[in-house]
This record gives C-alpha cells, structure tokens and sequence, in this order.
C-alpha cells in the first residue's frame, strides 16, 4: 500500500514529494509523492522531534512559510480519501520502538499497569488476528491466574506482527514477513502512551518563527551548509542547536 506525506491545507490535504529532500532514500518501488510507510518512517527518525522535521523541510523548500506552521500528517487512501495514519510521525525517540525485540520487552513491561491493559485492549478489540487474545488478556485483567501474561503476549505480537506459514513437516510456524502497518501502529501506541510531546504547538510554532526570520535575515547569498544526517546531541530541539 502507498503511503502519503501530507501538509493540512484547510479541508485538504497536500501531498509532499520527499524525494526531493537530500536525507529521503528511496527503498521502494513506489514513485513521485507515493511511498512505503517504512521509507517514511526511516526519513522523519532523522530528526529529533517536530521543530526539527518543520526547520529542515522548510529550509530545502517543501513547505513554504505558510505550510511550515499547518498540520503534517501521513495518510493513505482509503475509500477515495486520504485516511490519517494515527499518532504523529516517528521520530529519532521513537524510532527504537520499531525494533520488535524492544517492542516485546515494552509491552511486557506493562502487564502489570492495568491502565495501560485496559487502553490496549479497547485500541486492539476489533483485532481479526488476534480476537481470542484479545479475549484472554481481558480475562487475565479480570483475575484469571491461570493466564499467563507473557505467554498471551507472545502470541499476540507473532500474529500481529508477522506473516506467517504453519510447517506440517517441521510442526512450527515459518516467519515469512514483517507487517509493517502493524508494527508501526502498536510501536507509536506504545510510544505515546509512555512518553508525552516535549514542545507544546505554540512553542514550536515560536522556534519556527525564530528559524525563519533568521533564514530571511541572512544576507549571505549561499545558504550555510546544514547536516540533516548528522547525529543530533542530547538535548537539542532545533535544526540549528
């Protein structure tokens, strides 16, 4: 399925083509503004946070000084439709969550924090994959201590996550593929359910302003040489810190 880089502009949305950004890499097949949601994924985890991606997509001129303040959001067509892929997109953070070892070890993490059990299962209850799961870790929240928590999980992430091919001859599962989608949606819920946005919208909005102001007071003709690839220090926010 293809993938879209949008812009909010008022009811529509803009599509981005990132190939023209010098830290996009093209790993699909896809063409012009359609991309995998992997390609996406690769490309925005160069970049701290939000002020970061908005300054560096500013600055190599996909997003004018209007669009650099509105909404980003990926998106795929769903009906004719744009539909938002859900939470924000995955950034340099966040990107650890994509490594399914980590992100088994997260989710174990929490079999014991009902809050967290109970959002999940309401996020997962519609599952068509993982429906009995579902079901049984509901029941383990309830008291069932015959459940074993960590096993449920198990088995959770293996449907989930992969594609997968029972072998009649060796009596086991053979692990085709990975479902991206899949593990880019429960890798940014367990994201966003441990972590809160640094930057509130105003504050990065006010960076932004900074950024750009700065950019257009300038009066060296060649802009200053900007690593987007470099690796970005503890603690720094900006494009320019």
């Amino acid at each position: 399925m293809a993938y879209y880089f949008t812009i909010r502009n008022k009811n529509e949305y803009k599509s981005i083509n990132l190939t023209n950004h010098p830290s996009f890499e093209r790993t699909s097949k896809f063409q012009g503004d359609r991309f995998s949601l992997d390609e996406i994924d690769k490309f925005t985890s160069n970049y701290a946070n939000e002020l970061a991606l908005r300054e560096s997509l500013y600055f190599y001129g996909l997003l004018d000084e209007e669009e650099a303040f509105k909404e980003i959001s990926i998106r795929m067509k769903s009906k004719g439709e744009l539909s938002k892929v859900k939470y924000s997109p995955v950034y340099e953070d966040s990107a650890k969550y994509l490594d399914t070892e980590y992100l088994s070890y997260k989710l174990k993490s929490f079999s014991k924090d009902f809050n967290f059990l109970n959002k999940f299962l309401t996020y997962y209850r519609n599952s068509s994959v993982n429906n009995d799961i579902v079901c049984a870790i509901r029941s383990y929240t309830l008291g069932n201590s015959e459940l074993d928590i960590y096993i449920l999980i198990d088995e959770f992430i293996n449907r989930e996550l992969y594609n997968r091919r029972y072998n009649i001859e060796k009596h086991c599962y053979d692990y085709i593929s990975i479902k991206y989608k899949s593990l880019h949606d429960l890798a940014m819920f367990i994201y966003n359910y441990e972590n809160s946005s640094e930057m509130s919208k105003s504050e990065i909005n006010d960076e932004l302003n900074n950024f750009i102001n700065y950019l257009k007071q300038d009066t060296i003709i060649n802009k200053p040489k900007v690593k987007t690839r470099k690796k970005i220090l503890e603690g720094q926010t900006s494009f320019f810190d």
